[in-house]
C-alpha cells in the first residue's frame, strides 16, 4: 500500500467518528458552539467568524469554518450557525438553527436564570473520489463525488447563578446510520460544563471551569480550563487563558494536549486566537493547531453579561 493512500485511509477514519465535534470543540473561543441553551446570553447580540487550522505544516489536514450568530428578545434566545469542516477528500457541511428560552427565577438579568435550548441540524457528508479513480485501487470506489444529507438535532441545558455557571448539552441526537452500510453510525455526544467566575478587583477576573465529554465507550475526555481577564485604562478588555485535554479512556498513555489563548473586546471589536499542540503517535511532525476569531457585539451595555464570557 503506497504511503500517500494510508494517511488518507487514516485520516478518514478518524473523521467518521468526529466531524460533529469540530464546532463544539471550539468552545473556548467561541462557548455558544458547545451547549444551544447559552444563546443570547453574551450581553448582547454577537457575529463571530472562525477559522481553525489543524495539524499545521501537513498536507490536506483538517481545517474548520464557522460563522455563528446568537441574540435575545426578551426571554428568548436565538441564533445560527454555519460549519465548513474539511479533511482531506471529505468535507462537512453543517448549518443549525437555534433557540433558547431562559426562566428568570429573579428581577434581575442572568443572576438566577435556567435556559433551555434547541438546536435543529442539516448536514452535509461530501466525499470527492475523482482523484481516486486514476490510480485504480479498489472496483468499489466510484471516482465520483457523494453527498449525503441528514437532519440532526442538539439539546442543552445552561443555568447561572451569580458567578457560577453550569450546563448538559447532547449532540447528534439522531444517532442513525446514514449513507447504508458504508457509513458507521453517528454517535450521540454527551457534554457538561461547570465554571466560577472570581471577581478579584474591578479590572480583574479570573474564570476556572470544565469541560466533560462522553461519546462512544472510547470517548471519555475531561477538558481543565482557565482564564484571566483584564481591563485596560482604554476600556479594552483583554483575557487570556490555557485548556489541557486529558483523556480518560487512556489515562496510562496519555499524551501531551494543552491550548493556550488570548483575546480582547473593543468596543463592538472582539478579536481571539489560540494555539494547540498535540503529541501523539500518529500525527509526529507538524506546528499545532491555530485558531483565530473575529467577531462583532451590538448592544452590549443594554444587559448583563453572562459570568461564563468573562
Amino acid at each position: 500500500m503506497r504511503p500517500y493512500l494510508f494517511v488518507i485511509i487514516i485520516l478518514s477514519n478518524l473523521r467518521l467518528v468526529g466531524q460533529d465535534l469540530a464546532a463544539s470543540k471550539q468552545y473556548f473561543l467561541q462557548p455558544f458552539l458547545l451547549n444551544p441553551a447559552i444563546a443570547g446570553t453574551t450581553g448582547g447580540s454577537e457575529l463571530l467568524l472562525g477559522h481553525q487550522q489543524q495539524w499545521t505544516g501537513m498536507q490536506d489536514a483538517p481545517s474548520t469554518q464557522t460563522l455563528s450568530y446568537q441574540t435575545r428578545i426578551g426571554n428568548i434566545g436565538a441564533g445560527g450557525c454555519l460549519v465548513d469542516d474539511k479533511n482531506g477528500f471529505t468535507q462537512h457541511y453543517l448549518a443549525q438553527a437555534i433557540f433558547a428560552y431562559h426562566i428568570n427565577f429573579t428581577n434581575k438579568d442572568l443572576e438566577n436564570v435556567l435556559s433551555l435550548g434547541f438546536a435543529a441540524t442539516l448536514a452535509d457528508n461530501s466525499v470527492d473520489e475523482t482523484q481516486f479513480l486514476q490510480r485504480k485501487i479498489d472496483p468499489a470506489i466510484t471516482g465520483t463525488r457523494t453527498d449525503i444529507y441528514y437532519p440532526d438535532f442538539n439539546f442543552g441545558t445552561f443555568y447561572i447563578d451569580n458567578s457560577f455557571t453550569c450546563g448538559l448539552s447532547f449532540k447528534q441526537l439522531l444517532s442513525q446510520k446514514v449513507g447504508g452500510v458504508t457509513e458507521p453510525p453517528r454517535p450521540t455526544y454527551l457534554f457538561a460544563q461547570a465554571g466560577y467566575n472570581f471577581q478579584i478587583d474591578k479590572e480583574i477576573n479570573i474564570l476556572p471551569s470544565l469541560v466533560y465529554t462522553s461519546g462512544e465507550n472510547w470517548l471519555r475526555q475531561l477538558d481543565i480550563n482557565c482564564k484571566f481577564f483584564f481591563l485596560s485604562i482604554d476600556n479594552i478588555r483583554y483575557w487570556t487563558g490555557i485548556s489541557y485535554h486529558l483523556d480518560l479512556s487512556n489515562t496510562m498513555n496519555n499524551k501531551l494536549d494543552i491550548l493556550a489563548a488570548t483575546g480582547l473586546a473593543w468596543s463592538h471589536f472582539i478579536l481571539a486566537y489560540s494555539y494547540e499542540t498535540l503529541a501523539n503517535g500518529l500525527v509526529t511532525s507538524n506546528s499545532g493547531s491555530h485558531q483565530i476569531v473575529f467577531g462583532l457585539n451590538f448592544g452590549l451595555n443594554k444587559r448583563k453579561k453572562c459570568p461564563a464570557y468573562e
